[in-house]
């Protein structure tokens, strides 16, 4: 097989100049080539490398293999990077833009060249420029038809060629945006890192533009309290600094951050950025007289309060540029502030560089009219503002981390719509999510890397190109299965207005269970029509999610052992291979493989327990309750026959899916799942056994039968606190714990984050005396040092009430170190639990 370099392929960047008496480069010819690869002895390591993938799918494509040197020879040679014989040749870097590169031939030789950064050396605005390894990329995909679709072999393709020519060439070539992330799809894997480079992702510009406002913690608060949000005529003391809302125009606020700011700077001189964007979450504008002048009312009576977010970002970057002129800054306009103000005039500081997060269009909600009209006037305002703004944002379903991620579509319809906007209006960065369950999302992570290069190339082709490259002959078919995917989903979006962002419930019954059988069907079609063993394979690994979807269709009871499907698998042949898959990149088996980094750690600590089911003085019945997020449970059978725990699943905007893992005391696993709404699981049990569960859910209630238990407090730290805490919400009951005999006294702290969301409780001792009495309303927190007497030891109970203002929401136990962490919630089947000395 005779290939050329088609260049039509690349036309919208290419400037080719092709002298009439040039003759075309024959790089390889039946199997063998007179070229060798050059480099420079001290290249950065990014030429170094991209020398490295020449050689290597040079001989992949055709078998010859070009050596690698770094004295430029007299034979024919592909030179890269910057090197003498570049201005002998009349060449230069000069002029190239940062992470752009040139391609061009000089008589029999190919020069591949761009501005490179080396290794531990930053552009002037904190990033890296690859520029000649991004022209070998462009090199080996439109000369040798290279593709690299998903990381590790699977994703190559490399088709064969006995004889390459290249015809007389000069090409230039750059990004469309300065900064091209694609996070969330396992980019700290080195087999995705080097996907991510031979895709040309990358960034000369380090865009910093997380929630920053962290800052101004409590005891700022303390100091000075002029400097937080004045509420219903009370400056509001936040929980913790993640949680912080301030005056924005007090002049000791932008005090404060001028003075954090230059400290900051200074102690990270190489530092280029840093974010002063508010905090995440509820919304707590100041009602002070000076920030609610800056407010823009609308027609409708609607209040915007973009101008003062704008006020605030411009009087910061002032003060910081006047101590720290060559640091930049950064920050969201999001959420409640995503509008553009009304007040055209108003421009942001140039050291500024704003960042839009447009939620209200997150995921597939621009398919509605209204939404993706609103989303350009953002997108258009901001853009008229400066001239670096960036975007932040994704365009698929949000899939909840507590179960099997679900197949989903490039969203050819939003990438033609959203892409060209982002080049239109001069977009300086690009933060857009990608998935990482690969075997199902390469199709979306490959073309959205494409356009993160080339805004306006074409997506349909790209989209086609894809699916002929991954699948071959089974690519029309797999092409109909994501049309279909695409088309389920907006329709879903646009019938329901209620239909958010996240892979809901009700998104998953919408989208997949009425087109199931079309689904399996075009996947088998494609399987059938698939014809070499490469394609076979990532069709199996699509196969894999598809087999993901069924389970959580079966287990929300939508389909009934379908032991047709080519996708039913029994549960326990299940269970056991999503085990065997946890180190996959191309499933996300999410929460079924449930538990952190502490499972480990946790089944390794040896225990002492002791079952307690004695009448207790102050025990009342148990009351719905609700956990959160990742729990450890410790039970002890009762007696020989079976363990019952019962499970039910709260749902929220986000879904509410759970995971659970149940080990015996030698750490072998005993059964797992996952859960959709409710689940019942038993299994049998010796009197006196133990057992660890382990639960990954957003909310879940939770009762055990048949066995003692207590909920470890210590198993996965508050994020916010980065301290280990129990996690309950909304629903609470009375919790019991047992303090040993010498204790003479502990800490306990209760959290939730007031105002709006507060919580009290009474502790009584082991003879049902008021102990402590504990209320969040004031400050979110109330932290005690209890006194334990000299008693032998025995069961305390922390009875969680209302406060008398605000509602039960997020509530946070922290037990301090002097006493185990576990609790029980059930007083007629107490457990105490002690690491064992």
């Amino acid at each position: 097989m005779k290939m050329s370099w088609i260049l039509t392929s690349i036309a919208a960047c290419l400037v080719a100049a092709t002298a009439r008496a040039a003759e075309p480069l024959t790089l390889v010819e039946k199997g063998k080539s007179a070229y060798s690869i050059y480099h420079e002895p001290a290249a950065p390591d990014s030429v170094k490398e991209a020398a490295r993938e020449i050689q290597t799918y040079v001989a992949k494509a055709t078998g010859a293999r070009l050596p690698l040197v770094t004295t430029f020879p007299d034979t024919p040679v592909i030179a890269l990077g910057a090197h003498p014989q570049l201005q002998a040749n009349g060449l230069s870097v000069e002029g190239i833009p940062l992470e752009g590169y040139r391609i061009v031939t000089k008589g029999k030789n190919l020069f591949i060249f761009g501005p490179d950064t080396l290794q531990r050396q930053y552009t002037p605005l904190g990033g890296f420029s690859r520029g000649t390894q991004n022209g070998v990329y462009t090199f080996l995909e439109t000369v040798f038809g290279i593709r690299w679709l998903m990381p590790g072999d699977a994703g190559d393709v490399v088709p064969r060629a006995e004889t390459v020519t290249l015809p007389p060439t000069d090409l230039t070539d750059a990004p469309d945006f300065r900064s091209r992330r694609l996070p969330y799809i396992r980019e700290r894997d080195p087999k995705v890192q080097q996907w991510m480079r031979r895709n040309k992702l990358g960034y000369s510009i380090l865009l910093v533009h997380g929630h920053q406002w962290h800052w101004f913690e409590p005891d700022v608060y303390d100091r000075a309290p002029e400097m937080f949000t004045l509420h219903k005529g009370k400056r509001i003391r936040p929980v913790n600094a993640a949680s912080a809302w301030i005056c924005t125009t007090n002049p000791k606020t932008i005090a404060h951050f001028r003075a954090v700011l230059k400290n900051v700077f200074a102690a990270n001189p190489a530092m280029v950025m840093n974010s002063i964007s508010p905090s995440d979450g509820s919304e707590l504008w100041c009602e002070c007289e000076q920030c609610t002048a800056l407010d823009e009312k609308l027609p409708n009576g609607e209040v915007r309060h973009t101008r003062r977010i704008v006020a605030f970002y411009n009087a910061v970057t002032q003060a910081v540029s006047e101590v720290c002129p060559d640091k930049l800054l950064a920050g969201y306009v999001y959420a409640g502030y995503v509008d553009p103000p009304l007040d055209r005039t108003l421009r942001f500081h140039p050291n500024f560089y704003p960042v839009l997060g447009a939620l209200f269009a997150y995921g597939p909600l621009a398919y509605r009219p209204d939404v993706r009209e609103r989303l350009h006037a953002c997108i258009d305002g901001w853009s008229a503002m400066t001239d670096h703004l960036s975007y932040y944002g994704f365009l698929p379903l949000l899939q909840p981390r507590g179960r099997f991620a679900l197949p989903i579509p490039p969203e050819r319809k939003l990438l033609k719509d959203l892409f060209p906007a982002l080049k239109k209006a001069r977009m300086c960065g690009i933060y857009i999510y990608g998935q990482d369950a690969w075997g199902h999302a390469a199709a979306l992570n490959w073309v959205t890397a494409r356009l993160l290069w080339r805004a306006d190339a074409d997506v349909d082709a790209l989209c086609e190109e894809f699916y002929a490259q991954c699948y071959g002959k089974g690519g029309p078919a797999m092409s109909k299965l994501y049309g279909l995917l695409e088309d389920q989903t907006e329709k879903y979006i646009v019938n329901d207005r209620t239909a958010t962002y996240h892979m809901q419930p009700k998104a998953i019954r919408a989208i997949y269970l009425p087109v199931y059988d079309e689904l399996e069907a075009f996947y088998k079609q494609a399987h059938a029509a698939a014809d070499t063993p490469e394609t076979r394979r990532r069709l199996e690994l699509f196969g894999m999610n598809m087999r993901g979807l069924y389970r959580v269709l079966e287990d929300y009871g939508w389909l009934k052992n379908r032991t047709d499907s080519v996708f039913y698998m029994p549960e326990p042949e299940f269970i056991q291979w999503v085990e065997s898959q946890k180190a996959s990149l191309y499933i996300n088996p999410g929460a079924m493989a449930a538990g952190n980094r502490n499972l480990a750690a946790a089944l390794r600590t040896p225990l002492t327990v002791a079952a307690y089911h004695d009448a207790l003085p102050s025990a009342e019945p148990v009351r719905p309750f609700l956990l959160r997020y990742r729990n450890h449970l410790v039970l002890q059978a009762n007696q020989d026959g079976e363990i019952r725990m019962d499970f039910s699943v709260r749902q929220t905007a986000k879904g509410g899916e759970m995971a659970y893992k149940v080990y015996d005391a030698k750490g072998t696993l005993v059964t797992s799942g996952m859960a959709a709404e409710t689940k019942e699981v038993v299994f049998p049990a010796r009197k006196g056994e133990l057992f660890h569960v382990f639960l990954e859910t957003s909310m879940l209630s939770v009762s055990v039968t048949n066995a003692a238990w207590a909920i470890d407090t210590q198993y996965s730290p508050w994020v916010a606190a980065t301290v280990p805490r129990l996690h309950l919400v909304q629903k609470v009951t009375p919790l019991y714990f047992f303090v040993p005999k010498g204790v003479e006294k502990f800490t306990l702290g209760l959290f939730s984050t007031a105002p709006g969301e507060t919580c009290a409780a009474v502790l009584y001792d082991p003879s049902n005396k008021p102990a402590a009495r504990f209320d969040t309303s004031a400050k979110g927190e109330d932290s005690q040092t209890v006194a334990a007497g000299q008693s032998d030891g025995g069961f305390w109970k922390l009875d969680l009430v209302p406060a008398k203002t605000g509602v039960i929401d997020d509530v946070w136990i922290e037990l301090g170190k002097e006493i185990p962490g576990y609790v029980s919630p059930d007083p007629a089947n107490r457990l105490s639990v002690e690491i064992a000395k």
